[in-house]
């Protein structure tokens, strides 16, 4: 029997799919149709609550809080989180017991939600560092506020990363302070405890901020002229002045003395010791021990600077920087052509003022043109002995180096 085309199966599901039906004659659910009308009334009241929400993030989570949730924000609290999302450059140096971490997480996470298609980061000096601080600071807030959990699509959590993606298409992860971070795109980014000596701010200026090169389109496909693009927050205690934290510090406050969109802030002890964040006695108890450094109390409690003036002769983050030596010299090289030159720093040796001697071991190596090139290959240190001791030492290392020069 032949076979009919038109009335095949394949050809009647077709037919019957209503693919080229008129709009019109199409039956559509009442229900649906009711709420999308409900909702074209009040578009233009929930586009104003929207942009409400990113000026006044403190408000929303008043908005979303569950009505038997006895957590509160506090003054100090919403400012932050005014300041984190109002400014496109933010420092908070902070002392322990702030909060701080949690409302970096948390306006992180609000920009997500804001903001769809938007993609953010977190670095600090190790990637278990940051995935650690991400993941607490992220079950304190969901646990807060529940309702933000129900916007999370995936979450991803391992000792050394932490990533988020919500249902919006936003995203929020931590990224790793090596040039293995090179290539990728974020739209936001977080530093935490910069003021650390490991933290590296070459790799913070040439790979982490460079990921943040284009700016977010918004949902039309086109950029939001109203919205603060390539935001950077960094939340830390105070440190030394001769560090890549106080250099950032300083040029953040002069960026928003002329105006700017950044914005720098602090607190002491005293603010989370006022809300119950930070027991007094603990603090006091600090401060009185004499086994605990005045300086890092200072940086820790009182969130000041320390260290030497801006015009030091030798910045301590420079020189931790330098190259260091893999194999020291203890005698002499072997070529004819290198000399050395011993440097020795004389110390007292009476009392109690008793001072470390230092006798340095500088190469010099003839280059074209008369130049040399200068090489400390050694350095001795000795408590402050008498006289005659110091001298047979020198000339004990005399012998051995073969020096040209001795500078006492």
């Amino acid at each position: 029997m032949s076979r009919f085309i038109p009335f095949s199966q394949k050809r009647r599901i077709v037919n019957e799919s209503g693919y080229s039906n008129n709009p019109e004659e199409v039956e559509t659910n009442a229900v649906n149709t009711i709420k999308l009308k409900s909702f074209e009334n009040v578009k233009e009241k929930w586009r104003e609550l929207g942009s409400y929400f990113r000026r006044y993030p403190d408000h929303f989570l008043d908005f979303i809080k569950e009505p038997n949730s006895t957590f509160n924000l506090y003054f100090y609290q919403r400012v932050y989180l005014r300041i984190l999302l109002r400014y496109q450059r933010v420092m908070i140096v902070a002392t322990r017991g702030t909060t701080k971490s949690y409302l970096a997480d948390m306006a992180a996470f609000l920009k997500c939600i804001f903001f769809p298609n938007n993609k953010g980061f977190i670095c600090a000096k190790g990637k278990e560092q940051a995935a650690k601080i991400t993941q607490e600071r992220l079950e304190e807030i969901f646990t807060h506020f529940p309702l933000l959990r129900n916007e999370v699509k995936e979450y991803t959590k391992q000792k050394d990363y932490s990533r988020i993606v919500l249902y919006n298409g936003s995203s929020f992860d931590v990224v790793q302070m090596t040039d293995a971070s090179r290539g990728g795109r974020r739209f936001f980014g977080i530093g935490e405890e910069i003021t650390d000596p490991k933290f590296d701010g070459d790799i913070l200026n040439a790979v982490i901020i460079p990921l943040m090169a284009n700016n977010r389109k918004a949902a039309n496909g086109e950029y939001d002229p109203d919205e603060i693009h390539k935001c950077e927050s960094y939340v830390c205690t105070a440190g030394i002045q001769q560090s890549f934290a106080y250099e950032l510090a300083n040029e953040i406050f002069r960026e928003m003395q002329n105006g700017n969109s950044s914005f720098y802030i602090g607190n002491s002890y005293q603010l989370p010791c006022l809300y119950g964040h930070l027991d007094i006695d603990f603090v006091e108890s600090k401060k009185m021990s004499p086994t605990y450094s005045m300086e890092a109390y200072l940086r820790e409690y009182e969130s000041v600077w320390t260290g030497a003036s801006n015009g030091a002769l030798v910045s301590d983050h420079k020189l931790r920087c330098c190259r260091t030596l893999g194999v020291a010299e203890w005698g002499h090289c072997g070529e004819e052509t290198c000399e050395y030159v011993l440097s020795y720093d004389v110390a007292r040796h009476s009392g109690r003022l008793n001072a470390l001697s230092c006798l340095c071991v500088i190469k010099i190596t003839p280059r074209n043109e008369g130049t040399y090139l200068k090489e400390l290959v050694n350095i001795f240190s000795m408590e402050g002995q008498h006289d005659l001791i110091q001298a047979r030492f020198l000339k004990q290392k005399k012998r051995e180096i073969k020096k040209k020069k001795k500078i006492i």
